[in-house]
């Protein structure tokens, strides 16, 4: 994230916006919290948790040496609606959401 920040700043001198809008979603099934594999925890939290995080540690400092920029981060408010006994998606719903 640090050079993909580097890299825009170098090629277009600044930012204005940064949306964060990655997210695994579409291949998880709904799993008990007892059965899922740490592997497939992990690269969920990697992607909807880490990324945006690092892409605001990242971006932003750049925006307040400007004194302008928006950050837009989406993510889903559906966290609250996870089944009974089952976690894969609402625990990285929670953790961004604002």
């Amino acid at each position: 994230m640090k050079a993909l920040v580097a890299e825009t700043m170098e090629r277009f001198g600044q930012i204005d916006i940064l949306v964060n809008n990655a997210a695994l979603f579409a291949p998880l099934q709904e799993t008990k919290c007892t059965e899922i594999d740490t592997a497939v925890w992990d690269r969920v939290m990697a992607i909807n948790l880490r990324g945006p995080f690092l892409m605001v540690k990242h971006a932003a400092p750049q925006m307040r040496a400007r004194g302008y920029g928006k950050i837009i981060n989406i993510g889903l408010a559906a966290f609250s609606t996870a089944s009974h006994g089952c976690c894969t998606t609402s625990p990285r719903r929670a953790g961004s959401w604002r």
